[in-house]
């Protein structure tokens, strides 16, 4: 048996996709407006630390997002959806504010010196900023109108912050591991009266903090992984 649509059901699946696009162009807008449209073309290295990571966007797209999820579960007198709507940054706007707290952190540390000679080549393998919408809720529809309640929330994608490092020495003696932090971002309720568009702004305002203090935070992890290893001095 063939599944039958009525018009009154169609048209609204037809806005939900319409709304999703228009959704994803708003919230890339509003990405670009926190970051000021601007992307940095390089990363801030150092002549002992090199970084290794992956772009999947234009160097001049800020960030791209879509619907990753949308389900509609439309009955007679209740309605149920979940949405889902992902946004993927430029990847150099995260690793650039990771880089200048790791490479800070190091440089406190005196890990140049105590490397003596050796080089550090750290490869990220998460993007820790990248986050999701989602909309969860229902209708129930009564005679003079309908009763909904809708749960809207702004989270990250990623629950950890992974790197691969390789300290090569001059004597040639290699170390290679990795090393994991969780992302102590969390998920974002916008408040009441706060407009998702405020929601998104102070979500990737606390999430830049976030990935600048895990940058610090992994450096001192290497620190005690070469110390322990007899790689470096205390």
């Amino acid at each position: 048996m063939k599944n039958k649509f009525s018009p009154a059901i169609l048209t609204i699946l037809f806005f939900s996709a319409l709304t999703s696009c228009n959704l994803s162009k708003k919230i890339d807008k509003w990405v670009g407006y926190h970051y000021a449209e601007t992307v940095p073309t390089k990363v801030k290295a150092n002549d002992y630390i090199s970084f290794n990571f992956e772009n999947t966007i234009a160097k001049d797209r800020v960030s791209i997002t879509q619907r990753t999820r949308n389900q509609l579960i439309p009955a007679l007198f209740y309605w149920q959806w979940k949405y889902e709507t992902t946004s993927t940054l430029n990847v150099m706007l995260p690793v650039n504010s990771f880089v200048t707290s790791f490479v800070s952190a190091a440089n406190a540390k005196k890990l140049k010196e105590k490397l003596n000679g050796g080089t550090v080549r750290i490869t990220i393998n998460a993007n820790p900023a990248d986050f999701k919408y989602q909309d969860n809720g229902w209708s129930v529809f009564v005679i003079f109108g309908a009763i909904s309640h809708s749960k809207i929330l702004v989270q990250p994608t990623d629950p950890e912050f992974t790197i691969h490092y390789t300290v090569t020495q001059p004597s040639g003696i290699t170390k290679t591991d990795s090393l994991q932090i969780s992302n102590p971002n969390r998920q974002k309720e916008p408040r009441f009266f706060q407009s998702l568009k405020g929601a998104v702004n102070e979500y990737l305002t606390i999430s830049d903090a976030h990935v600048r203090k895990m940058g610090q935070e992994l450096a001192d992890k290497l620190m005690v992984d070469l110390v322990s290893e007899g790689l470096v001095k205390q």
